[in-house]
């Protein structure tokens, strides 16, 4: 059944994607090359972290070779962007507005990403985080 096709009978699947492996009768492709630790759902696209710190981006269906790099070596990013060895993010959280929230545990810091500037949300331990619709932001 192809994304054109397809009818949800739930609301929870209204964004259902054949290419991403939402299927009954999975193809066996792959989508991208990289295992990824916390996945978000943003404006109908989709937000990813890695195991190295890094953040991409891309929208169900798309081919890897139009997947963004928004974090991570070789991106630009003014003010905070040490995603290196020093630094493991463990979540991700992002608000209406598109700003990016990054939970980094071994420097015990809450970190935000937007329009290519990086800055200290919150300096203190922070391990679970979520953005509501109307863009407030719970730490837990």
């Amino acid at each position: 059944q192809s994304q054109e096709s397809f009818r949800p009978k739930r609301r929870c699947l209204q964004h259902w994607s054949p290419a991403f492996g939402a299927s009954t009768k999975a193809p066996g492709q792959q989508v991208l090359p990289t295992p990824y630790e916390k996945l978000c759902w943003h404006e109908g696209a989709i937000y990813a972290l890695d195991f190295d710190n890094q953040i991409f981006c891309w929208k169900p269906g798309d081919p890897a070779t139009e997947v963004r790099k928004l974090l991570g070596e070789g991106t630009r990013v003014t003010g905070i962007n040490d995603p290196g060895t020093d630094c493991e993010f463990i979540d991700l959280s992002i608000s209406p507005t598109g700003e990016i929230f990054v939970a980094d545990i071994d420097n015990g810091r809450l970190v935000s990403f937007h329009n290519g500037s990086g800055r200290l949300v919150l300096d203190g331990f922070c391990d679970n985080m979520r953005c509501s619709p109307n863009g407030v932001l719970y730490v837990l």
